[in-house]
């Protein structure tokens, strides 16, 4: 038997989707309170991984960006009935991420285009963002009289120390 230590990359991206698979009513409390109080938060909700790998796929590299973050796509029935698409996007990225914005609006337009839904989004950010991207988090431009924002809520997580 071998002395030699075996170390394998740590999954984030698995932890991430865990921690929103099991504490999505948690997050809409505390970010989108009007979503959650719609929320039939009895019914579990759908996630939908496989139309958000095939979203994905579309934007991977189109803002020159390596893809260092995770989003999951949930279907979440309310209280009347109806069902609501909720877009989680998780920025694990270290540097870089200047154009969170932009893919947040172009998931939203690709969800859209493909489906025929208009999302409720989160961004939840775990490390400090460029100082371009103030708040509010918004995608916005105005090209001779078109006029487009979009706005969503975002979640930023401590950073812990050791030591």
């Amino acid at each position: 038997m071998s002395d030699e230590i075996v170390t394998s990359p740590f999954d984030f991206d698995g932890v991430w989707k865990m921690f929103i698979e099991y504490f999505w009513p948690e997050i809409l409390r505390v970010c989108v309170p009007s979503l959650y109080e719609a929320a039939d938060i009895k019914r579990k909700a759908e996630f939908l991984d496989k139309e958000m790998s095939e979203i994905s796929e579309q934007l991977d590299g189109t803002d020159g960006s390596s893809k260092r973050y995770v989003d999951s796509l949930l279907k979440i029935y309310l209280k009347d009935g109806s069902e609501e698409w909720v877009l989680f996007h998780v920025e694990v990225q270290g540097k870089g991420g200047e154009r969170i914005s932009l893919r947040m609006f172009r998931y939203s337009c690709l969800i859209f285009l493909r489906y025929n839904k208009h999302p409720s989004a989160l961004a939840i950010l775990t490390a400090k963002r460029p100082k371009k991207e103030g708040e509010p988090a918004e995608y916005s431009y105005d090209v001779f009289g078109t006029t487009l924002k979009y706005r969503y809520p975002t979640l930023r997580t401590c950073k812990l120390s050791h030591g």
